[in-house]
């Protein structure tokens, strides 16, 4: 089985990709998360996340024996090289799995990937569509989620690829920075395109 459409969903921290996902999943579309994907390759016993804790060490491991997430995350996006060798030993795994799920669908499936641009899986899909708000809306969107405040919010959004390097990718760009009435119009018309 192959799908007749494979769609990327992408944009930068604090965006709404999260939303985008929730309507298209309400209008009876499949949609896979390449986050939820990394959370599945770093479980606790894979591969991935002995992987992880060789390369980083195991005071990144819950007592549980699971990932400490949010540990790592404040290592790998205060030091560049860290994080470039966290994608580099996740990414491929993450590919693998997302390809994997894909090739399992029929009709239009739509991926959640927020690191396409950084990932260079945007050669898996036929089409990519970008979701932007203004950065400081994103800001504000991220650190309510994340329980952060806006600063440090703005600082990971900037080691993010950036709105001219997801547009270079883009079929089409979704403007989130209204109504989630507005999105679902700009979804329901970007449809029609598929």
């Amino acid at each position: 089985m192959r799908p007749s459409k494979k769609v990327a969903l992408t944009g930068g921290m604090g965006a709404g990709k999260s939303l985008c996902s929730a309507i298209l999943r309400e209008m009876g579309f499949e949609v896979i998360s390449a986050d939820e994907l990394s959370r599945e390759v770093t479980r606790k016993g894979s591969p991935g996340l002995r992987a992880v804790i060789s390369a980083f060490g195991a005071e990144f491991l819950t007592p549980e024996g699971e990932l400490d997430r949010r540990r790592l995350a404040g290592k790998v996006f205060s030091d560049p090289a860290a994080l470039q060798k966290l994608n580099e030993l996740t990414h491929p795994l993450i590919r693998e799995e997302l390809c994997r799920r894909m090739a399992e669908k029929e009709g239009v499936v739509f991926a959640e990937v927020p690191l396409l641009a950084e990932s260079g899986m945007a050669g898996l899909f036929d089409a990519v569509w970008t979701v932007e708000a203004p950065e400081r809306i994103r800001a504000a969107r991220a650190a309510e989620r994340d329980g952060t405040d806006e600063e440090a919010a703005m600082a990971r959004i900037r080691r993010q690829a950036g709105e001219a390097e997801r547009r270079a990718l883009a079929d089409l760009v979704l403007k989130n920075d209204g109504t989630p009435e507005e999105l679902r119009a700009q979804i329901t018309e970007a449809l029609k395109t598929l």
